[in-house]
């Protein structure tokens, strides 16, 4: 199926090693346009360099996540991923802002009884690894947000 071979491409597709290769911005740009070309979901994205390479792998392996749940559950014609930072913080030199969303079908988010499935534990485990808070909305018919400040 279509569906079934873009998940492998975007697996194939899907080594860190392009973020060394060409960069955060550059590399965030071409996960999205793979990811979606030739499908029927117009997207945008807007994304400023990250310095620090562990937010960087953390935040593009979300990403993959975030699109994997898009493209196999969401049903969605749009899509929208911006990082951008935010404030100054004296520890770490800046705080980023990740938003990823959707306008695909949704879920009920209560319905799992605060039991996410392995790809939004994924998400919550690699924010918390970074010191970041994740809050991650949907309902049905309401699509997907996905906020992250690292």
């Amino acid at each position: 199926s279509d569906l079934l071979s873009d998940i492998r491409r975007l697996s194939r597709d899907s080594h860190p090693y392009l973020l060394e290769q060409v960069g955060f911005v550059r590399a965030m740009e071409a996960l999205m346009q793979q990811s979606f070309e030739g499908m029927k979901i117009e997207y945008s994205c807007h994304i400023e360099a990250i310095e620090s390479p562990a937010s960087q792998q953390r935040l593009y392996r979300i990403t993959q996540e975030c699109i994997h749940n898009t493209l196999k559950h969401a049903d969605a014609t749009e899509c929208l991923l911006v990082v951008q930072r935010v404030a100054e913080k004296v520890d770490a030199g800046g705080a980023y802002q990740y938003l990823y969303k959707d306008d695909g079908c949704g879920f009920d988010m209560r319905r799992n009884n605060g039991h996410e499935g392995v790809g939004l534990t994924s998400i919550y485990e690699r924010v918390s690894i970074l010191n970041g808070h994740c809050k991650i909305t949907s309902a049905p018919g309401a699509g997907v947000s996905v906020i992250i400040i690292i």
